[in-house]
C-alpha cells in the first residue's frame, strides 16, 4: 500500500488548473497549507468549498489567507451553516 500525505498531493495539484478546490482541513495549518498551494491554480470562475468553516482555527485561516491576498469574493455560509464557498471572480 502506498501512502501519499496531504503535502505530497497538494504538490502534485499545483501543477494542474482547477475549477473547484475542496478543502477539508480541520485546522489551520492544513487549511492554509490547502489554500496557499491550490488556490493560484483555481481558474477563474472556479469555486473554493471549505468543508469545516465552522471549525473557528479553519475560519480563522480562511479570513486570514483572504486578508492576505485581498480576497474581496462573497464568502458564503452553506445552509447548515458547517461550511462556506466562494467564487474567484479575479486574480
Amino acid at each position: 500500500m502506498v501512502t501519499t500525505t496531504n503535502q505530497q498531493w497538494m504538490l502534485l495539484l499545483a501543477y494542474t488548473q482547477s475549477y473547484q478546490l475542496v478543502d477539508d482541513g480541520d485546522y489551520y495549518e492544513s487549511t492554509m497549507d490547502a489554500l496557499t498551494s491550490l488556490y493560484p491554480k483555481l481558474s477563474i470562475g472556479g469555486w473554493v468549498i471549505i468543508d469545516d468553516y465552522n471549525i473557528p482555527c479553519c475560519a480563522k485561516a480562511v479570513h486570514d489567507f483572504r486578508n492576505k491576498f485581498n480576497i474581496t469574493d462573497e464568502l458564503c455560509k452553506t445552509a447548515d451553516n458547517i461550511g462556506a464557498f466562494w467564487k474567484r471572480t479575479k486574480e
